[in-house]
């Protein structure tokens, strides 16, 4: 019964702190007392924007790629990695990230059937490898994997991911970082 009374303490502390850091008004209540419902100020917090709206790529760095100008989508994040390869990932999509190194998830937007031309799957390699810590390097493997193959791992933060079933692209950093410079990229932020 000790516990219980714990348990009740830390989460009213919980609750009380996230209604300072927000201006230290007080929180709307429904009836009785009780949090509004998640998404209206309640329990999950504010309603969510549109930028965070499933399938949304608003607030995401993109580029086009330059034979078929489709859209890559960069994750800068650990939220924007996660955001990317779970909320906005179709499973027609190509999914990549440079090999055994922390980097950015990457994501080129493909239309069901849609054969890419093997210049836009460089390029998108190119971004993965030029967006990992493996920058400095003139050449890194990179992991191309459909999103449906990928799963968070277990008990680890946001953006960390485990996938099988991968395709081994070799991109340049090097050449990314000219094609970028050299354009008006990133389409938008």
């Amino acid at each position: 019964m000790v516990r219980l009374s714990i348990i009740s303490i830390t989460t009213t502390f919980s609750f009380a702190s996230t209604q300072v850091q927000k201006g230290g008004s007080e929180a709307p209540k429904g009836k009785k007392g009780k949090k509004p419902p998640a998404g209206k100020g309640g329990k999950g917090g504010p309603a969510k924007a549109d930028a965070q709206q499933k399938g949304s790529i608003k607030g995401l760095t993109q580029y086009r790629t330059p034979e078929a100008g489709v859209v890559v989508l960069v994750g800068r994040n650990n939220l924007q990695n996660e955001r990317i390869t779970f909320q906005v990932a179709r499973a027609h999509d190509i999914w990549l990230h440079a090999r055994g190194v922390p980097g950015s998830h990457v994501l080129v937007r493909c239309d069901p059937g849609q054969d890419l031309p093997d210049a836009d799957l460089k390029f998108a390699a190119d971004v993965a490898a030029y967006f990992s810590k493996a920058r400095n390097s003139s050449n890194v493997p990179v992991d191309r994997v459909s999103p449906k193959g990928i799963s968070r791992v277990p008990g680890a933060g946001p953006g960390m991911v485990q996938f099988d079933k991968t395709e081994v692209i070799w991109g340049d950093p090097r050449r990314a970082q000219a094609l970028l410079e050299g354009s008006d990229a990133p389409v938008s932020q």
